[in-house]
């Protein structure tokens, strides 16, 4: 079970966000004072909409614009790239869940508000930003790992070349005593 934990902890933490996420806006939906007139199934249908929205700006930035920004280093055109697809998809949720809850019957109220689409955004770029954050955090421990890694080789590398040089030592060490026992003709050169 450890083993399964370690390899897929970075989706796991992912899975585990996401979980999390879908549980607060089921809660969020339920719970303000004009859910009661939502049935159930428009709940989840919106949370679900939120949800997916949700999702593909979030790995779009995750997979794709990030690399290209850490390749690029031109915060810039990392903007420009990011500010296209995350307005189409702001905008794609915002009439996605104004359809869900009347099918544009009428054109007042909450949903059609300036506010809700503010709200919307702001809630959709705070998540990209949490979802990028959690790159960063797998990238720089996977390098502090990789760090480890290379010193241990390092101290492994200068271990055995201290090995090697301590063997021709003790043999030529080794031979010397016997030639000098030899040399002198000691007792003790025979044994």
């Amino acid at each position: 079970m450890q083993g399964y934990i370690q390899r897929n902890r970075v989706f796991l933490l992912h899975l585990s966000f996401w979980v999390v996420y879908v549980f607060f806006l089921v809660y969020q939906m339920t719970n303000r004072p004009h859910s009661r007139e939502l049935e159930i199934e428009k709940v989840f249908l919106f949370v679900f909409t939120q949800l997916i929205f949700t999702l593909l700006i979030s790995y779009l930035n995750y997979f794709v614009l990030l690399p290209r920004f850490l390749i690029r280093k031109n915060v810039w055109w990392y903007l420009v790239e990011f500010i296209f697809p995350f307005s189409i998809l702001v905008a794609g949720r915002v009439h996605a869940q104004r359809y869900l809850i009347d099918g544009y019957t009428h054109k007042e109220g909450y949903f059609y508000s300036d506010l809700h689409t503010v709200q919307t955004g702001s809630i959709m770029l705070f998540i990209v930003i949490f979802v990028g954050m959690l790159r960063f955090a797998v990238d720089w421990f996977e390098l502090e790992a990789k760090k480890k890694e290379v010193e241990n080789e390092r101290l492994t590398t200068e271990l055995n070349f201290l090995k090697a040089q301590i063997n021709p030592h003790f043999l030529f060490n080794t031979l010397n005593n016997l030639y000098y026992l030899v040399f002198t003709k000691a007792d003790n050169a025979t044994e």
